[in-house]
C-alpha cells in the first residue's frame, strides 16, 4: 500500500509545472520533491507504529538540509471525524509539525485520497474533538518554516503541507495567520507561520474568551475593570504599566509590542506549565490584558 501511495504522488507531481523533478527512496524520505523554485520537499509515508523521537530526528536532519518535511500516515492509524480522543505523542507532535493538523490517507482500489483532520484543543486535558477537511489537492504542496513550542515538539522546523486553509471550526479560507497571537494557538500547537504578512494580519482571541476558560486567575470584578481601563482614557502611568507587563519600553512600535506578547505566550501559557497551571493561568492572564490594553489604545 505505501509504494501504492508513492507512485500516486509522484503521478500527481508530474502533472504540474510546479515541480520539476522527484527522487524516489532518498534515505529516510520515501519522496523527495523539488519544486521550480528550487524549494524541496520531502514526504515520508507512515504505514507502522511510529515513535516521537523518529518525528523529531527526521523533522532536525532535513531542516539542516533545507528540506521541508511532510509525514502522511495511514488513514487506519488515525481516530475517525466527531471522534474524541487523548492522542498520543507521536500524534500531538505532527499535528504541532504540520501547522494544526494531520494528513492521513485511504486506498480505494487503484483511487487514493489524502485528507487533514484537525484536532481541537480541550481545557483541562479532555478529549480532543477530531474534525476532517475535504479530500487535499496533491499539487497545492507549498514549503513552510515552523516555530513549535510544545511539550511534544520544539525548535525551529522547514515543514511542508497542502494548500487546504484552516478548515477546521471557526477558521476561514487561509486566514490562518489571524489567530498567531491567541491564547488558543499556543495551547494546542505553540507554533506559528513565519511569513512576512503575519504581521499586517495578525488578530488574536478577545480576552473575554480566555477569561470565560481561564476563570480561576481573575473574578469577574477584576476583568471589569481591566475593560473599562482598556476601552477609555487611560493616564500615562496605567500605559506604563501595561508596556512594563510585556518588557517593552513605551517608545515601541507595535511590531516589538506583538513580538513581545509572543514571547511571553511560549513562556507562561499554562498548557507548558502543568505542575504549576494556576501560577502560569494568572500571569498569561495578566500578559493577555496588557496586550490588549496597548492594542485598543492604538485604535
Amino acid at each position: 500500500m505505501k509504494q501504492f501511495v508513492l507512485d500516486y504522488l509522484a503521478a500527481q507531481f508530474s502533472l504540474s509545472d510546479r515541480f520539476v523533478c522527484h527522487q524516489r527512496g532518498n534515505g529516510d524520505n520515501d519522496l523527495l520533491i523539488t519544486l521550480a523554485d528550487h524549494a524541496k520537499v520531502a514526504i515520508c509515508i507512515v504505514n507502522r507504529s511510529i515513535r516521537l523521537s523518529e518525528i523529531r530526528q527526521r523533522y532536525e536532519a532535513n531542516t539542516r538540509k533545507r528540506i521541508h518535511t511532510l509525514f502522511i500516515v495511514d488513514g487506519r492509524m488515525v481516530p475517525d471525524h466527531a471522534d474524541e480522543v487523548n492522542p498520543p505523542q507521536w500524534m500531538s507532535a505532527l499535528h504541532t509539525l504540520t501547522m494544526g493538523r494531520v494528513y492521513a490517507y485511504w486506498c480505494d482500489g487503484r483511487e487514493v485520497t489524502i485528507r487533514p483532520l484537525h484536532m481541537e484543543w480541550r481545557w483541562g486535558g479532555s478529549p480532543r474533538g477530531v474534525e476532517y477537511g475535504d479530500s487535499v489537492e496533491v499539487h497545492s504542496l507549498r514549503p513552510e518554516r515552523l516555530h513549535a513550542a510544545t511539550r511534544d515538539i520544539d525548535g525551529d522546523f522547514a515543514v511542508a503541507l497542502f494548500g487546504e486553509g484552516a478548515f477546521w471550526k471557526q477558521r476561514s479560507g487561509d486566514d490562518e495567520a489571524a489567530f498567531d497571537y491567541s491564547w488558543r494557538n499556543w495551547s494546542f500547537s505553540g507554533a506559528r507561520r513565519s511569513s512576512a504578512s503575519e504581521e499586517e494580519n495578525a488578530g488574536w482571541t478577545p480576552w473575554e474568551e480566555f477569561q470565560r476558560h481561564y476563570g480561576s486567575a481573575a473574578s469577574e470584578e477584576r476583568w471589569q475593570r481591566s475593560e473599562q481601563a482598556a476601552r477609555s482614557p487611560r493616564p500615562n502611568h496605567n500605559a506604563a504599566r501595561h508596556y512594563a507587563v510585556l518588557g517593552v519600553p513605551q517608545t515601541a512600535s507595535m511590531d516589538e509590542v506583538k513580538q513581545a506578547y509572543r514571547r511571553m505566550a511560549r513562556a507562561y501559557h499554562p498548557d507548558l506549565h502543568p505542575d504549576e497551571v494556576d501560577k502560569y493561568t494568572a500571569k498569561m492572564a495578566e500578559v493577555n490584558m496588557a496586550f490588549e490594553a496597548i492594542m485598543n489604545a492604538q485604535r
